[in-house]
């Protein structure tokens, strides 16, 4: 603060007691220099828009958690598939392949297909990985879990994408 080192000795010496003498005098005697101003409407307006911003990314992060979680539940392959399950790619391979049985019934061409699609950097190496991942052993889901915990069923596809492009906006 300027204002403190102005009123400091000219030694400049800092000191906690001479600090805290030299703001106890600030206010008492220049109250009306340390008045708060009400923010400008452009601050204001940044404010409310940082807020929106953390709320979308809390909402983000609590939907991609729950598409995680079902995911562990009833799909565990979709979670090794893609680096991170919230990508486009990745949600748009959840909606057209929902279930692990579906995702067993694409072939290698299905899959480099899809990925072209999605202009995968990699669509002929990337597919044939896929393939052996969805085909390697897997644990054997409850057919009920499946059934009731379709993350496109509960909507968690459409929230979890367009959440994080919402807060992109700001």
């Amino acid at each position: 603060m300027k204002v403190v080192d102005q009123r400091r000795k000219p030694s400049g010496a800092k000191s906690d007691p001479l600090d805290a003498r030299i703001l106890a005098e600030l206010g008492r005697t220049d109250i009306n220099r340390l008045q708060l101003k009400p923010d400008s409407e452009l601050i204001q307006e940044f404010k409310i828009l940082t807020r929106d911003q953390d709320t979308l990314i809390r909402e983000s992060t609590r939907l991609s958690n729950r598409l995680i979680a079902c995911l562990k539940e009833y799909f565990p392959a979709a979670l090794e598939l893609f680096s991170k399950t919230t990508l486009p790619v990745a949600l748009d391979f959840l909606k057209l392949y929902p279930t692990l049985e579906a995702a067993q019934k694409a072939s290698v061409q299905d899959l480099a297909t899809f990925l072209k699609a999605h202009r995968h950097p990699k669509p002929n190496q990337t597919d044939i990985v896929l393939y052996q991942k969805l085909h390697s052993p897997q644990l054997k889901v409850n057919p009920v879990v499946t059934r009731n915990q379709s993350p496109s069923d509960a909507g968690y596809t459409f929230s979890a994408r367009t959440a994080p492009r919402a807060s992109q906006r700001v």
